[in-house]
């Protein structure tokens, strides 16, 4: 990609893959300047904004929310306004994600998506557990689970549509499987099929994956001859 071009970077995958803790590594060099923009940071701050003068309760949390996404609709148009790359770190399992991207979209905006995700949705429970432990924010075992299915969900529609898309296992550290421009598959590894989530919740990416990398292996074959 031409990031001389106003890029938007999204940074997405479950809660508990890893997005905050490694997001900026999976930044191209030229977007490295560019601070992520994490919502959930966003959002804590402004609770506890709240809290101060009001008490913990729905009421409360959905203020904050309306605030948050108030505060990122606001810096968005400011980005797009100053033609400025923008990188949201985000899940991707609600229309109004979708709504986000196709905002910059529509101002002719790259947009370059970088998924990363875990095999198992329990190891997703695990590490958000973990998080709360060290202070973070907490995410019900069955809000992860909904939200791993439904980005996939959304991940699939969006493969062909935006300009290039990446995937990562971050069992361990993030490991690139597979990159694709346009829907056109670019580069993959065969570990790529071997994940439940590619193979089963990115269906469309998967049938794709399967001729390159058998077209792949068969380049590899000659020229050991």
């Amino acid at each position: 990609m031409d990031y001389s071009k106003p890029t938007l970077f999204v940074i997405s995958g479950p809660p508990g893959a890893g997005k905050s803790t490694f997001g900026k590594e999976l930044l191209p060099d030229e977007l490295k300047a560019v601070s992520p923009y994490n919502k959930d940071t966003l959002l804590i701050k402004i609770l506890s904004q709240l809290v101060k003068t009001n008490e913990k309760s729905p009421e409360t949390l959905m203020a904050g929310i309306t605030a948050m996404e108030t505060q990122l609709a606001s810096d968005m148009k400011d980005a797009i306004k100053k033609k400025e790359h923008f990188v949201l770190e985000t899940i991707l399992s609600h229309p109004k994600h979708i709504d986000q991207l196709n905002t910059f979209a529509s101002q002719k905006y790259q947009i370059h998506l970088a998924y990363m995700c875990l095999d198992n949705v329990k190891a997703c429970d695990i590490r958000v557990q973990d998080r709360v432990k060290s202070g973070g924010h907490y995410v019900s075992p069955r809000t992860v689970h909904k939200i791993y299915d439904d980005n996939l969900k959304f991940v699939n529609i969006l493969a062909t549509k935006i300009d290039r898309l990446d995937l990562y296992d971050n069992t361990k550290m993030p490991k690139l499987l597979a990159s694709f421009e346009k829907g056109i598959v670019l580069n993959a590894t065969p570990e790529a099929l071997n994940k439940t989530w590619i193979k089963k919740g990115l269906p469309q990416l998967s049938e794709k994956l399967k001729p390159y990398l058998k077209e792949n292996h068969k380049t590899r074959l000659r020229q050991k001859l």
